[in-house]
């Protein structure tokens, strides 16, 4: 499965995965889990900058399963970046974050819109309970960041002066 991969993955750049469950309810839906994987490579500062992807996950009538291709790419180059960083760490401890249950739950419109982001809302709730955003000092979120057709807008929800680094940085190099 993807979760198997990438923790094999990650124990191979010397880090310790672990799966975080989180439980999910949904009105007209019995309670499900989704499972998350977060590993962290040590920097000089126990403060942490977190880079975040869904590796993704669907439920459908009567099937489930793990690992669908929502354009992988996301997680794809959040486990790349944790290569990089194992091999060239930051000065602060570097977490990366494998999100279960980023997808719909299941076919529909903004009629489910409820249904999306399930597991970042749910691990987010967690972890805050458990004091665990406490040190997080800079939080990056990649999904479908790979497409022949691929059209990047500025994202109106993250903080105005990270976002606009992200564009200098692009016209910079030629993008």
């Amino acid at each position: 499965s993807a979760r198997a991969y990438l923790r094999k993955q990650l124990q191979a750049l010397g880090a310790k995965p672990e799966e975080v469950v989180t439980n999910v309810t949904l009105e007209g839906l019995p309670p499900f889990e989704l499972t998350h994987v977060i590993a962290e490579l040590p920097g000089d500062s126990p403060q942490r900058f977190v880079l975040v992807a869904p590796y993704d996950s669907s439920r459908f009538d009567g099937v489930e399963f793990t690992g669908v291709n929502d354009g992988a790419s996301g997680a794809a180059l959040v486990l790349e970046l944790a290569r990089v960083f194992a091999a060239h760490p930051l000065p602060y401890t570097t977490q990366v974050i494998f999100l279960d249950g980023e997808g719909r739950l299941g076919r529909g419109g903004p009629a489910l819109e409820e249904e999306r982001g399930l597991g970042s809302r749910a691990l987010a709730a967690q972890m805050q309970e458990a004091g665990a955003l406490e040190g997080m000092r800079l939080l990056v979120a990649f999904n479908r960041v790979c497409s022949a057709d691929l059209h990047v807008a500025r994202d109106l929800g993250s903080h105005r002066i990270y976002r606009e680094e992200f564009w200098k940085a692009a016209a910079h190099l030629g993008y």
